[in-house]
């Protein structure tokens, strides 16, 4: 079992939390100026970065001993904003006293890389640029590297925006700019020649200072330790023992030197092991510390730990048995393939990938010696089959509470109602219809979720919540369209959070029974409730009479009705905006974009980032006229762009964003045609098994290629078996409506099949729009 996989953040505050991580400084580095070149003193010495720079011997050894200098002073430094300021000034002065001027303006472009690139790691720490210059500039990156304004060629009233805005308060992002096709070519040209790839060290003793054992964190999940037999008593007292580790690490933010930190928690690590040797049985101990090695990277099994260097080497993997063990998984790689294309439901290709995962293992297993085998058992122990999921989640609720609050809640339709083009069409709303849903967002979100751990308190908001967008629903639709929303609405429940792995929890239950008034209507018994609370698979909990109950209440099968909805504030954006909106990419392409028509384009991107920068969304005040204000700037958005495009242009428009729209759902784009009730079951039904069937070849690790080859196999196959639902008519229709194919669009994997468009973020290769 892996440990959860989260997701990560945009791209330009991944740059920006990368460009933080470059200073040697462990803890948060307080919001201070800082030169771009000071970002490469931390790997100075990289082989990289003396070539390129071309330092001497005597050079080198200065600016070494200038970065131990600075570790030195803020290893035994108070942290504060002060403090990191003068350190930053010193370790710029001694750039510029010890460079030349060309030499310093290199590492100012080498710098300036970091921040305003997207980057990978690499497994020495160092990073890899790729892609191109992020197409956002945030007030916090500005606030932090002023020299980036010259690098943007940033005008007065840019700057004056980005200097106004708050750069930690509100919603990330929306303190933000979207350069002009010119800035960003103009910061292409500052950077200068890429150095792709140099490695930015750390102080040693600060990677050396003792972290929270991970086997007293697995203790907060409770599949350990129910596995390990841990009473409640023994629960507490591993709380209380990492609300210590808590309270230090705060206290490290705040108050406290490294030097003291790094005592503190070599104090805090051996008490930690004794009292968990304490609290804890030898034997629970022991089952704990084999869950852990088990959850690592590397697995618990031979399968996976052979290609782990230290493993490897701990159990005397020899070269012959890591060959056997990748012809293992070449073989198992290949009979999925056939399984997964076979076109067999997944109930039977879930069934046959349970017997090829068993083979496989029982092949690895045979690769070990005897004595090998045994070293391996006693090491790892029975294998753990739970999560590793913690009770309490990043704000202090208990998942348990978050689904208790919500059974039988509204939670998300007003979003739903006021945002997804497909329901808004399904249940034909007027115009006034439109506005009043976008108002019953707006009033849903007034009401606030208290941050924290009370159970009482997240139940009281939620059901607040919920009453208003109860009444909001009987006033703003009429009966027949409030009988078929409640039927989608249930839908979307029963099919659940789209793209959860193993490893990972959701707050979210998948089933009807949870929507508001099913669980009366099928007779939900208390202990039914307090199961699926407790994350018990819908499936093993109610009764096929219950479980025919709900399917009865679902209606008419909608294509789209697990596609989430886009993002929670009630912001409605004309379906072209993605396509156009991004800076330089395929859709701009497409369009074949006159000098004077790329002009106009960019102004209306400038105003309405504009726009969405000075409603300050996320930032308490009128959320309702914020909302109205961002709409209207991407009203005014479409309108400034379709007035400059030629009839052939609006076009080919039109066809981009449909092929976009099927490049992400291909079953909810076919909704633009004149579909039968039948058509739109089976395209449902088609949707759904493609999507269990990528969920079911997530759920096993490894049985694809890292280029996730198969997966993409999967999708045109149900892409193909969609499209063969169409008419004659009706596919030649489409291929009217999609016109030739877009390069570069590639199709989404989510599940069921999100926003992806092209490599992964909403839209086209330019960058994601920052939306609420």
């Amino acid at each position: 079992m892996f440990r959860p996989r989260f997701a990560a953040a945009g791209f330009a505050l991944l740059a920006a939390g990368l460009a933080l991580a470059q200073l040697p400084a462990a803890r948060p580095a307080a919001l201070v100026p800082t030169p771009l070149a000071v970002l490469v003193l931390p790997g100075i010495d990289d082989p990289a970065v003396v070539a390129d720079l071309k330092l001497t011997p005597e050079q080198l050894k200065t600016l070494v001993a200038r970065r131990q200098a600075r570790w030195d002073e803020a290893y035994s430094a108070t942290p504060t904003a002060e403090a990191t300021a003068a350190r930053t000034a010193a370790a710029d002065a001694a750039l510029k006293a010890t460079l030349t001027p060309a030499q310093y303006a290199r590492a100012t472009q080498i710098g300036a890389q970091r921040v305003v690139f997207p980057v990978g790691g690499r497994p020495d720490g160092g990073m890899v640029l790729s892609g191109g210059v992020l197409p956002r500039l945030t007030a916090q990156m500005l606030q932090r590297y002023p020299e980036l304004a010259d690098a943007y060629r940033l005008t007065a009233e840019q700057k004056k925006q980005l200097a106004d805005a708050p750069a930690g308060g509100g919603s990330p992002g929306f303190a933000a700019i979207t350069p002009t096709p010119e800035q960003m070519r103009a910061a292409t040209a500052f950077l200068g020649p890429i150095l792709p790839q140099w490695a930015a060290k750390t102080d040693p003793r600060v990677a050396a200072i003792p972290k929270q054992p991970q086997a007293l964190e697995l203790l907060a999940a409770k599949d350990v330790r129910a596995d390990a037999g841990v009473s409640d008593d023994q629960a507490k007292a591993a709380a209380a023992l990492s609300g210590r580790w808590t309270k230090l690490r705060a206290d490290w933010v705040s108050t406290l030197t490294t030097k003291d930190y790094a005592a503190a928690a070599a104090a805090l690590a051996a008490d930690t092991e004794k009292e968990l040797a304490a609290f804890l049985t030898p034997a629970q101990l022991a089952r704990v510390r084999q869950i852990d090695r088990q959850t690592r990277p590397a697995g618990g099994h031979v399968e996976r730990f052979y290609t782990d260097p230290a493993a490897a080497k701990e159990f005397d993997i020899t070269p012959s048995q890591a060959k056997a063990l990748d012809a293992a998984w070449a073989e198992f790689r290949a009979a999925v393939e056939k399984a997964l294309l076979a076109g067999e439901p997944t109930a039977a290709a879930e069934k046959r990938l349970v017997e090829l995962v068993a083979a496989r293992r029982a092949k690895a297993e045979a690769v070990l010696t005897p004595t090998q085998a045994e070293r391996v058992k006693a090491a790892f122990g029975a294998p753990f089959t739970g999560r590793t999921t913690a009770d309490r989640g990043s704000v202090g609720t208990q998942l348990q509470d978050l689904r208790a609050a919500t059974f039988g809640k509204y939670a998300g339709e007003a979003a739903r109602l006021a945002r997804d083009p497909a329901i808004r069409a399904e249940l034909k709303l007027t115009d006034e219809q439109v506005k009043q849903a976008l108002a019953l967002q707006a009033e849903v979100l007034k009401v606030r979720l208290p941050f924290g751990g009370d159970p009482a308190a997240l139940a009281k908001s939620y059901a607040d919540r919920s009453e208003t967008t109860a009444a909001g629903l009987k006033t703003i639709l009429t009966p027949a369209q409030a009988k078929r929303f409640h039927e989608i609405m249930m839908q979307s429940r029963e099919a659940g959070p789209p793209g959860l792995l193993p490893g990972e929890t959701s707050s979210v239950m998948r089933s009807a029974v949870t929507y508001p008034g099913a669980a009366e209507a099928v007779g939900l018994t208390a202990d039914q409730r307090a199961k699926l609370v407790a994350g018990t698979d819908p499936a093993a909990v109610l009764t096929a009479a219950q479980k025919a109950a709900l399917a009865k209440r679902l209606g008419e099968p909608f294509a789209a009705a697990a596609r989430p909805a886009f993002g929670t504030s009630p912001i409605t954006l004309p379906r072209s905006f993605p396509v156009i909106f991004a800076t330089g990419g395929p859709g701009e392409a497409e369009l074949k974009l006159a000098p004077d028509q790329r002009k106009a384009v960019d102004a209306a991107r400038a105003a309405f980032q504009d726009a969405v920068a000075r409603s300050r969304p996320g930032t308490p005040g009128d959320i309702e006229s914020a909302m109205k204000q961002m709409t209207g700037a991407a009203a005014a958005f479409d309108t400034a762009v379709q007035a400059v495009l030629s009839p052939a242009q609006k076009t080919r428009l039109a066809q981009v964003e449909l092929q976009t729209a099927a490049a992400a759902n291909l079953a909810g784009a076919l909704t633009d045609l004149d579909l039968s009730a039948d058509q739109r079951a089976r395209l449902a039904a088609l949707a759904a098994e493609a999507a269990s069937l990528q969920r079911l070849l997530a759920s096993h690790p490894g049985a694809d290629t890292p280029d996730r080859r198969l997966a993409y196999r999967l999708r045109d196959a149900a892409d193909e078996r969609m499209l063969a639902v169409l008419t004659d008519a009706q596919r030649a229709r489409w291929a009217e409506l999609t016109g030739p194919p877009v390069a570069g669009l590639r199709k989404s994997l989510t599940v069921p099949f999100g926003l992806d468009g092209f490599g992964g973020g909403v839209g086209f290769g330019g960058g994601p729009v920052v939306l609420p």
